[in-house]
């Protein structure tokens, strides 16, 4: 079987949620993508053949970011990780040598059928690409493994400001998507407004349902 072209990266800290079940059945059968898990230990569920699991703790997830914004990061609480999405490229370098591509996910989505959106003549003709017609969110988008395109989030304005916020500051959607902007030749890959894509045979959105 072929190598996955693109890999997703999910650093975690703290007990995986009861749902995760339903990620990983949804990783099993799209083989287009490898998962690498970065947590302390691994759901309980067994791993699909394409996802694996990365001994980490949370000291060294915080110390690889640390690392690479040489900024001091330990006394951030866990969900501000989705803020530092766009840095992953680099503080997770040494993973993702052998794929073209990288990005990140959450684990509290299903997966459709990757293959049929995501084909090779699709991949080859972007290098960025999120699952919103308007903007990179965080629940699903992926970049070409380039030193340019891994450098983006360091064009963010205030970036360091961002990151060390309490709070989460949507460093990874809007405020990525803003520097994609300014980078035409950076081919950024999206889907039309959902009400379209609703019409197409497959549909390449990932659609949120809240209570």
């Amino acid at each position: 079987m072929r190598k996955p072209r693109i890999c997703f990266l999910i650093p975690y800290i703290g007990r995986w949620p009861v749902y995760t079940d339903l990620f990983l059945e949804g990783c099993a059968y799209n083989k287009l993508a490898e998962v690498l898990l970065c947590a302390e230990v691994p759901p309980t569920k067994k791993l699909p053949s394409n996802v694996k699991h990365v001994p980490m703790s949370a000291k060294e997830i915080w110390s690889r970011l640390e690392k690479v914004t040489s900024l001091t990061l330990a006394s951030l609480p866990g969900h501000k990780l989705c803020d530092f999405k766009p840095f992953y490229g680099l503080a997770f370098a040494d993973l993702l040598g052998p794929f073209e591509f990288w990005g990140y996910t959450d684990v509290d989505l299903m997966f459709g059928r990757m293959d049929v959106g995501l084909e090779d003549k699709m991949l080859d003709s972007i290098d960025a690409f999120s699952a919103h017609a308007r903007q990179f969110v965080g629940h699903f988008a992926f970049l070409r493994n380039l030193p340019e395109v891994n450098r983006l989030a360091f064009e963010i304005p205030q970036w360091q400001e961002l990151c060390l916020s309490p709070i989460a500051e949507h460093v990874d959607e809007e405020r990525f998507s803003e520097v994609l902007k300014r980078y035409p030749h950076i081919r950024w890959g999206r889907p039309e407004l959902l009400e379209r894509e609703l019409q197409k045979p497959f549909c390449r959105h990932a659609v949120t349902f809240s209570n």
